[in-house]
């Protein structure tokens, strides 16, 4: 009998048995009368009550609503059967009756135990599906993560690019603007000298102490634009000419107009010092060292030793040269000679001219732009090569007219600059670092800058200009500086040079010249000189006494020492109390032998005060490196040298840490001691030299300064906050 007979017998039934219920419940009321006193109460006579009757009937079985089919489409799933194979699986059991003894209920326990071992495993499982989720979940939202990241890195990337280029575009600009500005305020004029016109560019007071810059091969006056702008800057007239034959002076075509006696009647280098040593005070060599007159070979004949390739051996040959510069334009051939990085000598392999042998570099170097080339192509393209040219064709003749001064020195103070990198830079360091060359150029002061090349006035602009400089104060308080003897308005004939000069020897000359020049100004001041003693003093047994000159001779050669060696301290960042950030403070503290570091906040006190003191101190001691770390922004090396208390003095040795002051412990506690305190504090340890009494009486200001404390002090000195 299915379900459909069944239910068509007890749907009638289930209606008879309802509607009699109903009837009953009608007619005997299941609610008792309300009270009156209730029913005021409620506010009327009727109750809110419904009817049992009806709420009963609301839910009868009366409802004839067939139950909801599942759709085919979904059909039902059956449940997994949990019936396991074995023996004892279907083990009849019935509870209150014995189990008999050769029918134990084995199966039942067994079924159990797979039971809970099912549902473990179901929850297992469910738990595992769980994780799962929440890993894939995570694994989710970390990519999305990293794609937001990714967009905004990209997105970074692209806005720093373009403040990047951004930026680059205003360099270019601003040195757009320089070249303009350079060429601007420097003043040009056309001069008339020894029979010919030469261009001058010049800048500054012509009252002022006159600088000569002369450029070389190829080049023109804009090769000295930076030190132009720096010199004058500093308080000299500065004069640089385009040479004969160069830029915008006048050109000669024959190459016999180039020799050096009508050079040093324009004026140029090594030549003018060794003709006319009484009108040059200093003089400063870039790159090409002074050579002296070799009797044995002539400068045609260098082709023997280096073949045809060498420069000098094509650039001899009249129109050699301009031929293969015309086979480029004037821009790559100005390219070629002023972006050259090659080291060696500057030798074709055969049959190759040297301008095909030059490689211009993949990119613009930094210390010169494309308009600042433009400009040389511009000039040589107006002037042409053969004038330049002309001074290589000329060397044979300046060979023999130099014949007279062979063997002759440079007796003028000289300082010769030259890059690391330059062309045949191994053989010049040999050469200049020689006791030969010191030997011809007495007076010679050589610095390299390790990572120059060949131009190195414009490469390196701010480090040549520097070292000009401090050649030029240097001569104002050495005692070697060398006076004009002449009239400066003189004029030279070259032929007279060539006459006149070749019949001297040029040593006995210069040497006398000195005499005379020193004895005169013995007497000016034993003229001026009130002291009576010095009266009796005679000048030429003083001029002549052999111990007077050697202890003058080595206390100059002292004095140059000690600037030599302060200078070398100076260019480490000696001298200056300076900040260095983290990623520079190992390089500091291990290039200087005795390095005092202090480690600051920018917010404490007393670190301001130990600032205040260690700034007094740098400049007076040079052989000592003083710098500064921000230790907010120095975490690595806070931790590695363990340092807690602020302010910190560390003491370095030959890049080591030997000693350190934590605080103001070693100078009394207080925040008022003084910078001598500190100083003698410095010197026990090691870290300074003891300064000379007569050296401290020197500086009055010092000394009143190291008396006053820093919180009692009221003026702005060393000890002052």
């Amino acid at each position: 009998m299915g379900f459909g007979a069944i239910r068509s017998i007890l749907r009638p039934l289930s209606r008879t048995l309802v509607s009699r219920v109903a009837a009953s419940c009608s007619s005997a009321p299941l609610i008792p009368a309300a009270k009156p006193e209730l029913c005021s109460f409620l506010g009327g006579s009727r109750l809110p009550w419904i009817p049992m009757a009806n709420h009963f009937h609301s839910l009868s079985l009366t409802d004839t609503r067939l139950p909801k089919r599942r759709p085919m489409a979904h059909p039902k799933k059956k449940r997994f059967k949990l019936k396991p194979p074995g023996p004892y699986a279907y083990v009849q059991y019935t509870p209150g009756e014995p189990i008999a003894s050769n029918n134990p209920n084995k199966g039942s326990v067994k079924r159990r135990n797979a039971k809970k071992r099912i549902g473990q495993r179901r929850a297992f499982i469910l738990s595992e599906k769980k994780k799962r989720q929440g890993l894939v979940q995570e694994a989710k939202r970390k990519k999305r993560i990293k794609e937001v990241e990714r967009k905004m890195a990209k997105v970074a990337r692209e806005r720093a690019w373009e403040e990047r280029l951004a930026e680059l575009q205003r360099l270019e600009e601003e040195k757009k603007k320089s070249i303009i500005m350079t060429t601007s305020l420097v003043r040009e004029k056309k001069i008339k000298t020894n029979g010919i016109w030469l261009n001058v560019a010049e800048k500054g007071d012509e009252g002022r102490p006159l600088v000569l810059l002369l450029h070389g091969f190829p080049e023109t006056w804009f090769s000295w634009r930076h030190q132009i702008d720096y010199l004058s800057s500093h308080g000299y007239h500065v004069v640089a000419p385009d040479l004969r034959g160069y830029g915008d002076s006048e050109f000669l075509p024959s190459h016999e107009s180039y020799t050096v006696s009508h050079l040093v009647a324009d004026v140029i280098g090594w030549s003018l010092c060794l003709f006319r040593p009484d009108r040059v005070k200093g003089f400063i060599s870039l790159s090409v060292p002074y050579s002296p007159r070799d009797p044995n070979l002539k400068p045609s004949e260098f082709s023997k030793t280096f073949g045809d390739g060498l420069y000098i051996t094509q650039f001899q040959k009249p129109g050699r040269a301009e031929a293969a510069f015309a086979k480029h334009d004037c821009k790559t051939v100005m390219k070629k000679f002023l972006l050259t990085t090659r080291t060696d000598f500057m030798v074709a392999p055969p049959g190759t001219e040297i301008i095909d042998d030059l490689v211009i570099p993949s990119e613009i170097p930094e210390w010169i732009t494309e308009e600042e080339i433009q400009v040389y192509a511009d000039k040589f393209q107006k002037s042409g090569f053969t004038g330049p040219l002309n001074y290589y064709r000329a060397m044979d003749l300046n060979w023999e007219i130099l014949a007279p001064w062979e063997g002759s020195k440079i007796l003028v103070p000289t300082k010769f600059i030259a890059g690391g990198r330059d062309i045949g830079a191994k053989e010049t360091m040999e050469y200049v670092k020689g006791e030969m060359f010191k030997s011809i150029v007495p007076n010679v002061e050589v610095v390299v800058i390790e990572d120059g090349h060949h131009f190195i006035q414009q490469e390196k602009a701010k480090h040549v200009s520097e070292e000009i400089l401090s050649f030029f104060n240097k001569l104002r308080t050495t005692e070697f500086e060398i006076e004009a003897f002449g009239v400066w308005a003189r004029k030279m004939d070259p032929d007279a040079v060539k006459s006149t000069l070749s019949n001297l020897a040029f040593g006995n000359v210069l040497a006398a010249a000195a005499r005379d020049y020193k004895k005169e100004v013995l007497a000016n001041e034993k003229a001026q000189s009130s002291n009576p003693v010095n009266e009796e003093v005679d000048l030429d047994e003083l001029m002549d006494d052999p111990e007077l000159e050697k202890l003058h001779a080595d206390r100059i050669a002292a004095l140059k020492r000690e600037v030599e060696k302060r200078e070398a301290f100076k260019r480490q960042g000696h001298g200056e109390y300076r900040e260095v950030s983290e990623g520079d403070f190992l390089g500091e503290v291990t290039r200087s032998q005795k390095v005092i570091c202090h480690f600051y906040h920018k917010e404490f006190y007393r670190c301001k005060i130990m600032d205040k003191h260690l700034k007094s101190l740098a400049p007076r001691h040079v052989d000592t490196k003083f710098i500064r770390v921000d230790a907010e922004n120095a975490p690595f090396f806070v931790t590695k040298l363990a340092i807690k208390t602020l302010p910190c003095v560390l003491l370095f040795s030959k890049g080591v840490a030997i000693d350190r002051l934590v605080g103001f412990q070693d100078l009394g506690t207080k925040d008022d001691f003084t910078t001598t305190k500190l100083e003698n504090v410095l010197i026990k340890k090691g870290m300074l030299s003891k300064k000379k009494k007569e050296e401290d009486d020197e500086d009055a200001e010092y000394q009143e300064s190291v008396r006053r404390s820093v919180r009692s002090s009221e003026n702005l000195d060393s000890d002052s906050d």
